[in-house]
């Protein structure tokens, strides 16, 4: 129960803030302090230090391949958020999970695997952004106040 408490906030946080460093997105995430961490820096905002600092790397990266996976997402969430007005809320509910579930789980495998400058992770924040999580997110919530709408 506590995971979902805290990805609903995290979600809520990172919507709400639009914090950069350099021009890049900030992602706040929480994690279990037992958990081994999966990010290249942690800091504890309750010590107000480094636990583990940024490491810098030179990443291998094949951009062709980050692009072609990330238009395979894109296609992906175009077809499903173009296609919500003719389904019913509880279609709209159950498809909605499969694809934020989805996504989750292909980034975190890419996180486990390769870190941040893993190939999944690296097609998911192409997704953030170009606003494919927030269409991934919004939309289908848009398409449900709708249809719970009287016009």
């Amino acid at each position: 129960m506590y995971i979902e408490y805290f990805d609903l906030k995290k979600i809520v946080f990172n919507q709400k803030r639009n914090v950069k460093i350099y021009g890049f997105d900030v992602e706040v995430f929480i994690e279990d302090v037992d958990m081994k961490g999966i990010s290249g820096g942690v800091y504890s905002i309750l010590e107000d230090k480094w636990i583990e600092k940024p490491k810098k790397i030179e990443p291998k990266i094949d951009l062709n391949l980050v692009k072609t996976k990330a238009k395979q997402w894109m296609k992906m969430i175009d077809t499903y958020v173009n296609n919500l007005e003719n389904e019913d809320i509880e279609t709209i509910e159950k498809t909605f999970k499969e694809y934020k579930n989805k996504l989750k789980k292909f980034r975190l495998a890419g996180l486990k695997k390769g870190g941040e400058m893993s190939l999944e992770n690296l097609v998911f924040k192409v997704l953030r952004r170009n606003g494919y999580i927030d269409k991934l997110y919004k939309t289908p919530l848009k398409q449900i106040d709708d249809k719970l709408s009287i016009k």
